[in-house]
């Protein structure tokens, strides 16, 4: 099986999914019969841990089952903080024609600007690449929450000072 390399062009469109999603896929040398390949992503602060979650998916309707060989975060478009992960695992994986295979990747909680990650997959007759990107907004932090107990208070009667002394002092009679 003779395998061609797919070129990659950077050409982003704009999509609105639970933040800015921008997505882009173009190649050249490979053969199938339906739509390209896509990569979308959605961003989500995770209060627990103060993390940007990205959730990822990729949608193949190519015609033909296709092998996901890498999937590398690129964090060069990041104006501040940094990606957590390197990589993200998309599963299932092999991806069949018309199913979608999903992955998680996080970035700090203060990172801002474009965060890629470049899916390149195998076709039996080619290996072309996907890339999607997100617009981190930053701004995701940490919640802790603390909780103070009520102050309790604890009241005892007192017994009347004269009824002690008489229970104290007993008297003899005889």
């Amino acid at each position: 099986m003779a395998s061609t390399r797919g070129a990659v062009t950077r050409g982003m469109g704009a999509l609105a999914v639970a933040g800015l999603v921008l997505l882009g896929w173009s190649g050249t040398g490979h053969a199938f019969s339906g739509d390209p390949v896509t990569l979308t992503g959605t961003v989500a602060c995770d209060t627990n841990t103060g993390h940007q979650l990205v959730s990822w998916t990729l949608h193949n309707p190519s015609g033909s089952s296709l092998t996901v060989d890498s999937a590398a975060v690129d964090a060069g478009g990041l104006t501040a903080g940094s990606t957590i992960d390197a990589t993200a695992t998309l599963t299932p994986n092999p991806v069949a024609n018309g199913a979608s295979a999903t992955g998680q990747t996080a970035a700090t909680g203060d990172a801002t600007g474009d965060y890629h990650l470049v899916v390149g997959y195998t076709f039996a007759d080619s290996d072309p690449t996907v890339d999607g990107e997100v617009v981190l907004p930053g701004g995701c932090a940490q919640v802790v929450v603390t909780t103070t107990a009520p102050a309790t208070t604890t009241t005892v009667a007192a017994k009347p000072a004269a009824a002690a002394a008489a229970a104290a002092a007993p008297r003899f009679t005889g």
